[in-house]
């Protein structure tokens, strides 16, 4: 088991902003392994707002990183899983949870994301994100290998993410 949290991330748009196109991001040029999103579950209260999709991507770059000879995970050409999301008014705090729904008897990712605004920034507004992440693998004497490539693979999606959601932030901001 691998647990791993990323450096801050901060993204120079308002919290706002970051929560509208959090929730509009798909489909978009930069996520073509997105093969599908779907609304399973949403609920408004007075202070919240949860949604529950159901998101398909094409097989996971992270498991790719793993030798095809080494194990079966490499042959997963479809990975579903399932995002919760949170966002509380009251607190300005947008929380998700991803987990895979399938390929359990494989390995488990649980990947948790927090957005909230930077109050510090006084000339311009500024999100942070907080990201951690969550990996088993079940693999037998195996598994310690196979779950630092794979987390290896998270880190370098993480940050290949950070590059390009400037430009992903800006191409979306611009249909508003």
């Amino acid at each position: 088991m691998r647990l791993w949290s990323s450096p801050t991330g901060l993204f120079p748009y308002s919290f706002d902003e970051v929560v509208s196109v959090f929730w509009d991001r798909y489909p978009n040029n930069f996520a073509k392994h997105i093969l599908s999103e779907d609304v399973l579950e949403r609920k408004i209260t007075e202070h919240t707002i949860f949604t529950k999709k159901l998101i398909v991507k094409q097989g996971s770059s992270i498991l790719k990183r793993v030798p095809r000879w080494l194990t079966r995970m490499t042959d997963i050409r479809t990975v579903p899983v399932i995002e919760e999301s949170i966002y509380d008014r009251r607190t300005k705090v947008l929380t998700t949870y991803t987990r895979n729904v399938s390929h359990n008897e494989l390995f488990s990712l649980h990947e948790k994301c927090s957005y909230k605004p930077l109050p510090d920034s006084l000339q311009f507004p500024v999100t942070e994100l907080l990201r951690s992440v969550y990996i088993q693998i079940n693999s037998g004497k195996m598994s310690s290998v196979y779950e630092k490539l794979m987390l290896m693979g998270f880190k370098k999606s993480v940050e290949r993410y950070n590059c390009y959601s400037f430009y992903i932030f800006f191409f979306v901001k611009k249909d508003f």
